[in-house]
């Protein structure tokens, strides 16, 4: 082989080392391996481990009932999230107001309780890959405090020796202990969506004769049965 040849094949193997380092450059880095013998969770971004652990979310129906809620998670250990919601009550629609009667609240909720997962989702055909820590059907002990102060005002009408205006005031103060089952999906690993339902004790509460405290629904004082269900949708991170 001349030296014509052997330069020839040198240009062309520097050119190929050449592009094998620039390809390499370019290319994505491989996941790390899973190498745990535990369940992993599948929202982490396989670059950098970094799971969503926190959601801010807001209660869809709740502007149809005359109040705003908004919630927050916050996830504690394995299974088990911290759950968190506020209400602003007289916010929405939902008062049945005519020409001659209004009604108007004025107030807030709290709730405080812990999401406990019995039924964590994993990836199809995998007992070790799970699709979000914050994903599957739980179990949520719920503590729940309201207040709002309520006021009816009525006009007598014209054909009645009107108008006279008579304006009513009071303030409705509730609590409640309540066991809620509920089922969470983390959609495209961005949007949660959180049903839920429940039932439990209303532990203190005045004579409210629509047994509504926004947060839940309470039966008649002599057996204080207390109700809530809902619908949250929110955004993890």
């Amino acid at each position: 082989m001349n030296k014509k040849s052997l330069s020839l094949v040198a240009l062309a193997i520097f050119c190929l080392a050449s592009l094998s380092l620039s390809a390499q450059d370019y290319a994505k880095p491989t996941p790390p391996a899973n190498t745990s013998d535990g369940p992993h969770d599948y929202s982490k971004d396989p670059y950098n481990e970094r799971p969503k652990v926190r959601i801010i979310s807001f209660g869809f129906f709740s502007p149809l009932v005359n109040h705003l809620s908004f919630g927050y998670d916050q996830i504690l250990g394995t299974d088990l999230i911290l759950s968190t919601q506020i209400g602003i009550i007289g916010v929405g629609v939902g008062n049945q107001n005519t020409t001659y009667s209004s009604t108007s609240e004025a107030g807030a909720f709290v709730e405080a309780g812990v999401k406990l997962f019995f039924s964590p989702e994993f990836v199809t055909d995998s007992k070790y890959i799970r699709y979000n820590k914050m994903q599957g059907g739980y179990f949520k002990p719920l503590l729940v405090f309201s207040s709002f102060n309520e006021q009816q005002t009525s006009v007598t009408p014209p054909w009645n020796g009107g108008p006279q205006r008579v304006t009513n005031s009071a303030t409705h103060t509730g609590s409640a202990l309540l066991i809620c089952f509920g089922k969470q999906w983390i959609l495209a690993n961005v949007l949660s969506l959180d049903m839920y339902a429940g039932m439990g004790y209303g532990l203190f509460s005045d004579q409210n004769s629509t047994g509504t405290y926004y947060s839940y629904l309470q039966s008649d004082t002599r057996v204080p049965l207390a109700f809530t269900a809902g619908l949250n949708i929110g955004v993890a991170f």
